[in-house]
């Protein structure tokens, strides 16, 4: 035989062309055998694989808790909730984190399997979206103290008192930042409070209630212009009650037609 005729062949009479016949049937036929050049393509291809399975990760099945507890360390969850490092957002002057809160999230977010950034993330957008409520509270609460001072005019400083006292003798923290949100609430609080201004409840205030509404005053002045003995009183500067009328008379409209801006309690 020529020398030549077994350059191609191993020592085992292998050649480049039936390398694939010693490949057991049932996988000879696969795309990946098909597509491979030969031997030294088919070792590379192993080579290649085994490192990429080395540096993969496994997806536990459903109910494998040890192997997602494996997973959450391999993803960058810290060994324990102490190790966490995270960057907590600032927060508005005055306000300070509540630290129990901070270990019982830190605490949830290890049981979930987040790493350092994740939680981190996830507290900014907390923050982020308590800001917004609390700015939008602040809103309400302003637009609802507006809608009162434009229907109660000069008595709003002495209503929202008497409404204030009710709240901070039955009220909490959360049914208060429901009330100051809606005029309805807040008039309806104050109408209860009038009642134990006037003893008509049991309890003590140490407010009055004695100025009027816009819509109160104008049905007063209305009243008297109504009324003969104060007209004359009113239109004739010789009447001995001519001054009283006229003062009277512009502390309704004062009352009727308040220009005080709003403030927000």
């Amino acid at each position: 035989m020529d020398v030549g005729e077994n350059k191609d062949e191993d020592s085992k009479g292998i050649s480049v062309d039936n390398w694939r016949n010693t490949i057991p049937e049932d996988i000879r036929n696969n795309k990946i055998i098909q597509e491979t050049k030969d031997i030294s393509a088919m070792a590379k291809r192993l080579v290649d694989a085994n490192n990429f399975i080395s540096k993969s990760i496994r997806i536990p099945d459903d109910g494998d808790t040890t192997g997602m507890e494996d997973l959450y360390n391999k993803l960058g969850r810290p060994k324990t909730v102490a190790e966490y490092k995270i960057k907590k957002p600032d927060l508005p002057e005055g306000e300070k984190y509540d630290e129990a809160i901070v270990e019982s999230f830190l605490a949830a977010a290890h049981k979930i399997g987040l790493n350092s950034n994740q939680a981190t993330a996830l507290l900014e957008w907390n923050q982020e979206k308590l800001s917004e409520q609390k700015g939008q509270q602040k809103k309400s609460q302003a637009d609802a103290a507006s809608a009162l001072k434009k229907e109660w005019g000069n008595a709003f400083d002495e209503r929202v008192k008497i409404a204030e006292e009710v709240l901070n003798q039955y009220g909490d923290d959360e049914s208060e930042a429901v009330i100051k949100n809606n005029p309805a609430l807040i008039n309806l609080i104050y109408k209860m409070g009038k009642d134990l201004v006037e003893g008509t409840v049991k309890g003590k205030s140490s407010v009055s209630s004695q100025s009027r509404t816009p819509a109160e005053a104008q049905a007063e002045i209305n009243k008297l212009m109504r009324d003969t003995g104060f007209k004359t009183a009113y239109f004739n500067k010789k009447d001995i009650t001519h001054n009283a009328a006229v003062e009277q008379m512009k502390q309704l409209n004062a009352e009727a037609y308040p220009q005080q801006e709003a403030v927000v309690y």
